[in-house]
């Protein structure tokens, strides 16, 4: 995770990694193994919710071709 001090003081930047950092363990399970993933924050990206990190992770993933959306999440594997 990445955020520059063009995005606004420590306070807003450490709240921001965070929103990140949850949106990433919500769609990490579906990410193809062995895939390296970097995340730089934007300046429209501090507004948004943890919701909307998470759908915009997805499609960008999605474009990527990195996503596995028949995997499924938590639960036990046979």
């Amino acid at each position: 995770m990445a955020a520059g001090k063009k995005l606004g003081g420590a306070v807003l930047r450490n709240r921001l990694k965070r929103k990140l950092r949850e949106a990433t363990r919500q769609v990490y399970p579906n990410i193809h193994s062995g895939v390296d993933v970097i995340l730089i924050a934007r300046a429209p990206s501090t507004e948004a919710t943890v919701t909307q990190l998470a759908a915009a992770l997805t499609e960008t993933l999605q474009r990527a071709k990195v996503w596995q959306s028949n995997r499924q999440v938590g639960g036990d594997e046979a």
